[in-house]
């Protein structure tokens, strides 16, 4: 490029402001191949010249009749080693331009990751049929709308669990430099989103828009809506239970649009929300561990529930009731979502309790394994689906404490003695999280947690 200029100002060959454009796009295309094969063949004529014969070798002299002769007997012959060669040439360069597009884009690939560590910028507003959408769930990966369109989001998640040493688990923090304090430590390890279990204080979503307003640094937000931890009757579609729940779920989503104000009540946050966090939302997530006596008996009480058919969310038919609860309480989720004029992705969480597999580590007492009580009851994500108008995911928290699950190892025995072969494809996309819990929140095997959440990062633990 500088040599293009120099021409033009010291000897002006080229006059027409064309052809100096031309040189000067020429100068660039030849860093892309032209150099690289240069390069090549300068490296292959120097091995050449210290592996092959380095003296003269016999000329023999011949008359014009004779050389005439021999040049068209040996026509053929030289024009395939000729043609040989060319092919040669062709395959050299086809080779060193492979190569150049490969390292190039791997180059780009890495440099695309090391800047998708963290989030630079505030998801934008996309509408579509008159909702506000600013995340999208697209089969296995999540995508933001940014300035540039959609981009897709590699997410690095962090659970956020607000309890403080020596406090209940539902004593939220009354300081904004606590929570403050939390965000610049998880962005400041380039997550980029944040997973809280049920909804917090007003003042964490105060925060939450402050932070991301201020900092280079942005995080997401995926909320979870917690049911209340007794259903009458272990009856997950008790009337009062369910309403309940969904009027839980509508309250929440009210929230986080900065468009409640929740009176004072106990075990859950109150107060005035007035702060619109849901340009920050990646997703609502439904549910909580659903023991297998509450599956158990909520299936015995509702044989005929054995699927729902919601307009957003449903259930296939024959499954069982505590997966219709599920389907419906995401179907309600999407539906209030709706109509505060938001889309965002939908999910649903659930632990080994409830997968579809058999734990050979169990061991309850005097059953068959075919009846031990972790694997009486079955959550299966596949019998759970979502219209094309709404796309979620499901999810799985792995607590090797419990002890019928671990057979009464201690933690560390009891990860290693899972069957890997079995876990390893089921964990493949799953998002981890390692916990020592300082709440007052008792815990049978010395309080270490290890939780998974499936749905929302693409990444192996």
């Amino acid at each position: 490029m500088i040599a293009v200029v120099l021409e033009g100002i010291a000897l002006k060959h080229y006059p027409r402001i064309k052809a100096l454009l031309r040189l000067s796009i020429y100068s660039v295309l030849e860093n892309f191949g032209h150099r690289q094969i240069n390069a090549w063949w300068r490296a292959k004529a120097f091995v050449t010249t210290f592996t092959r014969r380095r003296k003269w070798g016999v000329i023999k002299r011949r008359g014009y009749a004779e050389e005439s002769m021999a040049a068209l007997k040996s026509a053929n012959p030289a024009s395939s080693r000729s043609a040989l060669g060319r092919l040669r040439i062709y395959v050299y360069v086809i080779f060193v331009i492979v190569i150049i597009f490969a390292i190039f884009f791997s180059l780009l690939r890495l440099l695309g990751d090391k800047k998708g560590d963290f989030l630079s910028e505030t998801p934008t507003l996309a509408k579509a049929g008159g909702l506000k959408i600013f995340a999208r769930a697209r089969r296995k990966h999540f995508e933001i709308r940014t300035f540039r369109g959609w981009k897709k989001l590699n997410i690095k998640g962090v659970n956020l669990g607000i309890a403080l040493p020596g406090k209940w688990f539902s004593e939220f923090p009354s300081s904004r430099d606590t929570y403050l304090s939390w965000l610049e430590g998880i962005a400041g390890m380039n997550a980029n989103v944040v997973r809280v279990y049920t909804l917090l204080d007003p003042l964490f979503y105060k925060t939450l828009d402050e932070f991301n307003r201020s900092s280079a640094k942005k995080l997401l937000l995926i909320q979870e809506v917690w049911p209340d931890d007794e259903a009458p009757g272990n009856n997950l579609f008790h009337s009062e239970y369910a309403n309940r729940y969904k009027r839980e779920i509508e309250t929440d989503i009210k929230a986080l649009t900065g468009k409640a104000r929740i009176p004072k009540r106990s075990g859950r946050a109150w107060g005035n929300y007035d702060t619109d966090v849901s340009k920050y939302l990646l997703g609502i997530v439904i549910g909580r561990e659903i023991t297998w006596e509450v599956a158990n008996k909520t299936n015995q009480l509702n044989k005929d529930r054995s699927g729902y058919r919601g307009r957003y969310v449903s259930a296939a038919e024959g499954s069982r009731a505590h997966e219709s609860w599920v389907a419906e309480m995401c179907d309600h989720a999407a539906r209030k979502l709706r109509e505060s004029g938001l889309q965002t992705p939908v999910g649903f969480v659930s632990w080994p309790t409830l997968d579809p597999m058999t734990h050979p580590t169990e061991s309850t007492s005097g059953l068959p394994e075919e009846k031990e009580h972790e694997d009486i009851e079955v959550l299966d994500p596949k019998h759970i689906t979502a219209s094309k108008a709404f796309a979620g995911g499901g999810g799985i928290w792995l607590l090797p404490y419990i002890p019928l699950l671990s057979g009464f190892y201690v933690q560390r025995t009891a990860v290693r003695h899972l069957p890997r072969r079995k876990w390893n494809p089921s964990l493949r996309r799953l998002s981890q999280a390692f916990h020592q819990p300082t709440s007052r929140l008792p815990c049978p095997c010395g309080g270490v947690w290890f939780a998974n959440i499936a749905g929302y990062c693409p990444r192996s633990p």
